[in-house]
Formats: C-alpha cells, sequence, structure tokens
C-alpha cells in the first residue's frame, strides 16, 4: 500500500475515530431483551392492566420489580411471566450498568368486534414523577381485536423513550398480525411520563405486552 502511495495509518485513524465512536455508544447503551415470555390470558371475563417498574442488574435478571398498578388475576400472571425475563445489561463505561424498565401488561377486553378503542387515566400526581423510578402510564389505549382477525396470542413491543416519556422508536420483539398492526397503533396513542433519576428526566426503556383473546362474542352469536 505504501508503495501505492497509500498512507496505511489513516486506517487506523479511522479505526480509533470508529472504536470512539463505538464506546460512545457503548457507554449509554440502554438494555436489550433477550428472552421475554408473554402471560397467558387469565380467566376472566373482563381485561385488566399490570404496570411494573423493575431493575435490570449486572447479570441482565430483573430484581426490585414493584407493582406501579396491577391486582388480580393479571397481576399474578405478569410476575410470574418477569422472572423469567432476560436481558443485555446496559452499558456506561464499558461494565454492565444497573438500568430501571417501565413493563406494562395489557389483557385487551374480549368485548365483540368492532368497538371504540377503551382508554384508562391515570392520576398524574399519583405516579410520583418528581422522584427515581421508571417511565410510568399517564393514559392507555387498549387495542381494539381486529375485526377480521381469528388469532389470539401477544404482542411484545420494546420502546426507546425520550426525555419527555415520547417514544422515539417502538421494535416488535414478537407478535403475529394482524395482533401485531392493533398493538402498535394502540402503543402510539399512549402518554408515559419519563423516567426520573436523581430528579432529572432521563431517557428510558418501556417494554408493552398486549395479550388478546378471541372475543366472547362475534356476528354469529355467542362462542
Amino acid at each position: 500500500m505504501q508503495q501505492r502511495g497509500i498512507e496505511w495509518h489513516a486506517a487506523s485513524e479511522d479505526r480509533d475515530r470508529n472504536d470512539q465512536g463505538a464506546q460512545a455508544t457503548e457507554a449509554s447503551a440502554a438494555p436489550t431483551s433477550l428472552s421475554l415470555v408473554a402471560p397467558p390470558y387469565p380467566q376472566s371475563l373482563f381485561g385488566g392492566e399490570v404496570v411494573l417498574d423493575a431493575l435490570v442488574g449486572r447479570t441482565g435478571l430483573l430484581s426490585d420489580v414493584k407493582v406501579v398498578h396491577g391486582y388480580e388475576p393479571f397481576l399474578d400472571k405478569a410476575l410470574a411471566a418477569v422472572r423469567t425475563w432476560t436481558f443485555l445489561p446496559a452499558r456506561s463505561a464499558g461494565r454492565a450498568a444497573e438500568a430501571r424498565i417501565s413493563i406494562a401488561f395489557q389483557f385487551a377486553q374480549p368485548y365483540v368486534p368492532p368497538r371504540s378503542p377503551t382508554e384508562h387515566h391515570y392520576d398524574e400526581d399519583s405516579q410520583s414523577i418528581m422522584h427515581d423510578g421508571a417511565a410510568r402510564p399517564l393514559m392507555t389505549v387498549e387495542p381494539a381485536y381486529p375485526a377480521a382477525g381469528n388469532a389470539e396470542g401477544s404482542v411484545i413491543l420494546y420502546e426507546s423513550l425520550d426525555v419527555e416519556g415520547r417514544p422515539s422508536s417502538i421494535k416488535v420483539v414478537s407478535g403475529l398480525e394482524p395482533l401485531t398492526a392493533a398493538a402498535l397503533t394502540a402503543a402510539h396513542e399512549w402518554r408515559l411520563a419519563p423516567a426520573m433519576q436523581s430528579g432529572t428526566a432521563i431517557d428510558s426503556i418501556a417494554i408493552l405486552v398486549f395479550t388478546f383473546r378471541h372475543p366472547l362474542v362475534t356476528g354469529r352469536g355467542l362462542r
């Protein structure tokens, strides 16, 4: 390369810049999901929601799981599911770091389609948004069961949230159509209070799990 007049050290400089960029990215890297299992729909004629604030530890396992909102039989199903979850931990200065994440499970009410989406509002004062913790929902929207659908199961979404609690990106971890499209439509309507650290709003992660089951009633009558 030198004989052809090419300065080989330029590649080294580019590599150094790339390494520095990678280190900068790594320094702010959030937890990455490895294995997320959705809970089954419990025996209930009505829907429900569970909201958790959990710590992803340096080993990639969840700990210090706080129940923000939830009741039986949905809470037990949600807690059983998150005990199996694993992550690549967040990174800070080249080392594994702890990070709090928001987790929301929504068991959509199995009404006859079509219907208007159901909204759930949470008291903003009760969210303790001035204290440290993960992002928390202020308003959620239930996805309507697709009128032409015949599927049953769950959709898991991984959201990156900015300092205002708005999604900067939403990735589909798992799901099948047409349920995934319905879940994404609903997720874009959600409003969340931002995550807080030392009294300051920060970027964060939220995992949304939508669990669907067939409507109890269809145009052909009772199931």
